[in-house]
């Protein structure tokens, strides 16, 4: 009995790890697709940008469990089914950061993504991404890789802009 009340409790830990990385991304999301677009043609403003994402992105992940250890943020264009558009490694329009245990926080950003289309007929998506792994104190489980993914629509830029 008692393995077994462990194990649901560790098995709710994961959960919540799970719920807080589906919050981060949305919120990272939100974000994105509101300002992502119209920061582009300006270097210093998409790097702004980025910067309030990765640090918006990481307040939320403050309810994570102490089990639990992001691994990696992603910022992309999405295609039609959510994915990035350069395929599974996030290759092409895509932003990547990876955690860093020494300060707590995403390390250095990899990648661009310089052209989004937020004008016109074609509006891109964008998807954020986090992964973590829930650490489970079993001697059955070894721990949970856990990804979530928030794709939106970009917010479409005015006329005048495009």
């Amino acid at each position: 009995m008692l393995v077994l009340a462990f194990g649901l409790i560790g098995l709710g830990l994961a959960y919540k790890s799970s719920s807080v990385l589906v919050s981060s991304s949305r919120s990272g999301a939100r974000l994105a697709a509101a300002a992502y677009a119209p920061a582009v043609a300006d270097n210093a403003q998409r790097a702004a940008m980025l910067e309030n994402l990765r640090v918006s992105v990481e307040r939320n992940l403050d309810g994570l469990p102490g089990q639990a250890e992001p691994r990696t943020l992603w910022v992309f264009r999405a295609d039609s089914s959510g994915e990035p558009t350069g395929g599974p490694g996030c290759t092409s329009d895509c932003i990547r950061w990876t955690w860093d245990e020494a300060t707590g926080t995403f390390g250095s950003q990899t990648g661009t993504w310089p052209a989004p289309r937020a004008c016109g007929a074609v509006i891109d998506s964008v998807g954020v991404r986090l992964t973590a792994r829930h650490q489970i104190d079993s001697p059955v489980f070894d721990g949970l890789d856990i990804e979530r993914s928030t794709v939106m629509r970009l917010e479409p830029i005015s006329d005048q802009a495009c």
